[in-house]
């Protein structure tokens, strides 16, 4: 032998060391915004899935984005299209998905600087999110009742639908910004699992 240990310790080496985040890059402002942005457009499919099983106002209410965009004077009814024999509202599908957009972008750039906002992998989010909307912008502009006049189904619907919206792009955002993001280490100072 010539003197070499076989398990010579490196800088990088953490075997006998307690370490609880491993050192990381910050995430640069375009993978934040890609991983908004990709998280974005699947957390909206996951939002309008959740609405399909457990549609979240009573048949003679209209929806709230369309609601807004007739207040902002846009026609939806211009907006509709025929997908396999169905009728698609599309406006009402454009105000879902660009909401889901923004907020998404918004939650990816905000963890960077208040990683707080990612607790319960980003279903704190979307419970703030819910009760912000649904509690407050909504019944503001008129384009829904107060929160204490829903039905308990619309509540259970909306609720369910922002939490498992905000934690698809708490997934999403980890896997883009994987790389950027503190991992915790897999050796503890004993060396096992």
């Amino acid at each position: 032998m010539t003197g070499i240990k076989p398990h010579s310790m490196s800088p990088f080496d953490t075997r006998g060391k307690t370490t609880i985040l491993s050192p990381c890059a910050p995430p640069s402002l375009p993978r934040m915004l890609w991983a908004g942005f990709v998280g974005g457009n699947i957390a909206s499919f996951v939002k309008w899935g959740t609405e399909m099983p457990l549609p979240p106002r009573t048949p003679d209410r209209p929806s709230p984005p369309a609601e807004m965009l007739r207040d902002f004077g846009v026609s939806v009814d211009h907006l509709v299209y025929s997908y396999s024999g169905h009728l698609v509202q599309g406006g009402v599908l454009l105000v879902h998905h660009l909401f889901s957009i923004v907020f998404a972008l918004l939650y990816c750039v905000l963890c960077r600087f208040c990683p707080r906002i990612a607790l319960a992998q980003g279903l704190a989010f979307g419970l703030v999110v819910t009760i912000l909307f649904h509690g407050v912008v909504l019944p503001m502009g008129q384009w829904a009742p107060p929160l204490w006049a829903l039905p308990p189904a619309e509540i259970m619907s909306e609720t369910l639908g922002h939490l498992l919206w905000a934690w698809v792009i708490d997934l999403v955002r980890r896997e883009i910004m994987g790389a950027s993001l503190p991992r915790a280490s897999a050796e503890v100072s004993s060396g096992t699992l």
